[in-house]
């Protein structure tokens, strides 16, 4: 202990191994520290403590400062499955009521929450970071559009071998971005989005555009308009021949098709895709999830 007996802060979590019944809220103030051998402790203690404190723990984070939410977030997560899942949809619902354009990569994680609780996007946010850094590295003195383009897609299809899944074996992991980054295979939508994420890592003028039944990416600089296909591994396609395969699968061809999909509209269409995915499996739970999170984004 301290000089004239009074309890330091380290001595303090000492005690408190002693004393399970110390009071949660003294813990919960120590969340503030900047120390990380203090968070580690006072996490561990809550942790140690049980899911009698997960209450308290979601009063708490009301109140705090944005800085302090993701150390209560973390610990509950750590808790209860349930209160990650819990915490995903708080987070969904504050994203969903933006007025503004929606910030696609904390709509993309928080999709992926609500499938896996557990989820650390930081994780994922540095692989982005990683393949954005190197392709920065391949595009060093290169203008041209189409030139852009090839060597975006040789990189990730051809070297890092991302690809799409076999239409009539689609799982559920090929909706998620997270399982799409760690699998390297996934949908046209997921796959188009991990493009969007890399090319806004890069300024790189990247654009989703959803197709009927199809999804891909528009590359537009200035009048010069480059359109290519992450599915079939970057393939560079014109728009003539998505209007052929438009009215080919019977639907009435619209210049409309090809403009640029906002985020709402991006993760919108995704959780639409889940939703007939869990659908068509029967899987009510998640079925009913990914329904609440679509309507939600598209304030149905």
């Amino acid at each position: 202990m301290g000089q004239g007996g009074a309890v330091g802060r380290w001595d303090w979590i000492l005690i408190m191994k002693t004393y399970t019944d110390t009071e949660v809220d003294s813990l919960i103030r120590l969340l503030a520290d900047d120390d990380e051998a203090m968070l580690t402790l006072v996490g561990d203690r809550l942790f140690e403590i049980g899911d009698v404190v997960v209450p308290t723990l979601w009063d708490a984070r009301m109140r705090v400062s944005s800085a302090i939410r993701p150390r209560i977030d973390s610990i509950l997560s750590r808790l209860s499955v349930d209160a990650g899942k819990e915490l995903a949809i708080q987070d969904w619902l504050f994203l969903a009521a933006q007025p503004d354009e929606l910030d696609l990569e904390k709509g993309i994680a928080t999709i992926a929450r609500s499938n896996f609780p557990d989820l650390d996007w930081d994780t994922y946010r540095l692989l982005l970071d990683n393949l954005a850094d190197e392709l920065a590295i391949r595009l060093t003195g290169v203008s041209e559009a189409l030139d852009v383009v090839e060597l975006f897609s040789q990189y990730l299809f051809q070297e890092q071998q991302f690809t799409g899944s076999d239409i009539a074996y689609y799982e559920s992991d090929d909706y998620y971005i997270n399982r799409v980054l760690d699998r390297k295979r996934g949908i046209p939508i997921s796959l188009s989005v991990i493009c969007l994420l890399i090319g806004q890592r890069l300024s790189l003028p990247m654009y989703g555009i959803g197709l009927p039944g199809h999804f891909i990416v528009k590359y537009q600089a200035g009048e010069t308009e480059v359109l290519f296909d992450p599915y079939h591994e970057g393939k560079v396609v014109t728009r003539e021949e998505y209007e052929e395969m438009i009215i080919r699968n019977q639907y009435r061809y619209s210049d409309d098709f090809f403009e640029p999909y906002s985020n709402r509209m991006i993760l919108a269409r995704m959780l639409g895709n889940l939703r007939n995915f869990y659908l068509q499996r029967h899987d009510r739970e998640r079925l009913s999830t990914v329904t609440h999170y679509f309507k939600l984004v598209t304030k149905d």
